[in-house]
């Protein structure tokens, strides 16, 4: 996540190395799906919003500790770098 793709063209070993990482997700996927007990409950989902914090002039601004200090919020979590926050929506349950 967050990393630029600077090629257009891929080797061979890159697609190896693509394919072993798709296989190692799918099989962590697979054991979170057979966990006892997952899956049980309400359906519930959850989201998140990314910001890049900027300044006045639209330049990056290194500030999301003092921002998140601030805000005292625990939906804003820090993540990547100092320019960027993310606001995490509170779990919403469904009724069936």
């Amino acid at each position: 996540m967050g990393q630029s793709v600077g090629e257009i063209e891929f080797q061979d070993k890159d697609h190896e190395v693509f394919d072993h990482r798709l296989r190692e997700s799918l099989s962590a996927l697979k054991t979170l799906f057979e966990r006892p007990g997952f899956g049980v409950g309400p359906a519930s989902f959850g989201a998140g919003l990314e910001m890049y914090i900027i300044d006045q002039e639209g330049f990056a601004f290194s500030g999301n500790q003092e921002i998140q200090q601030l805000l005292k919020n625990t939906q804003l979590t820090l993540v990547l770098n100092r320019f960027y926050l993310e606001c995490d929506l509170t779990s919403i349950y469904i009724d069936d």
